[in-house]
């Protein structure tokens, strides 16, 4: 039998709507109330102050409490060019874990594609960071095709494979751009097809 979907809590509020360490402490203490123990923010969040989600989740301790917590390397509003070469994922990424004060995520996403830097350099660089730093990679916002080079890329060179495809899901983008369409490159790939896709949505359905 299926597992049944878990709720993740989407952390681009924090540091906005919620921007002290007590607001967001009260948001921790509903969500272990909901029984939700899974986190999902970002470096670039909140779009408003960048940084400030992880910061606070690394001020409460929300890993120390329980939580999962899951980000992603940073981007600018921009189209992502150069974002994800070597050095940029390393400070990224070494930024995001001194914020929150651990050592390790659950799950590091490339929150947006690098449409400059080979993806042979962004694969090497992710591969480099993966022992002991997080746990399974995850795209999000990839389009079928691009995430199946990325795959392919890491079936011939022996790199860490993402494991997680993260993209939007709620009643407006439905069966056209999620079921359709992103799925398919995951259903063809073995080690998608025993994983994961988190759906992100504004909504409640």
């Amino acid at each position: 039998m299926p597992a049944l979907p878990q709720i993740v809590f989407g952390g681009a509020s924090l540091g906005h709507e919620f921007p002290t360490e007590e607001s967001v402490q009260e948001v921790l203490t509903l969500l272990k109330d909901l029984k939700i123990t899974k986190i999902d923010t970002a470096a670039r969040y909140p779009p408003t102050n960048h940084g400030m989600s992880e910061k606070l989740l690394g001020i409460t301790h929300a890993a120390s409490q329980g939580f999962a917590i899951s980000t992603k390397i940073f981007t600018t509003g921009g189209d992502g060019s150069g974002e994800l070469d070597r050095a940029s994922i390393q400070k990224s990424f070494s930024t995001s874990l001194e914020r929150l004060g651990v050592d390790q995520v659950d799950i590091l996403y490339i929150h947006r594609p690098d449409p400059t830097t080979p993806l042979k350099v962004q694969a090497a660089a992710f591969d480099e960071l993966f022992e002991g730093k997080f746990k399974r990679l995850g795209l999000s916002n990839f389009k079928p095709e691009l995430l199946q080079k990325y795959l392919d890329v890491c079936d011939e060179n022996d790199f860490v494979k993402p494991t997680v495809y993260q993209g939007d899901y709620n009643v407006i983008i439905r069966g056209k751009n999620f079921h359709q369409k992103t799925p398919r490159p995951l259903k063809d790939h073995e080690k998608f097809r025993r994983q994961a896709i988190v759906a992100a949505t504004d909504l409640i359905l």
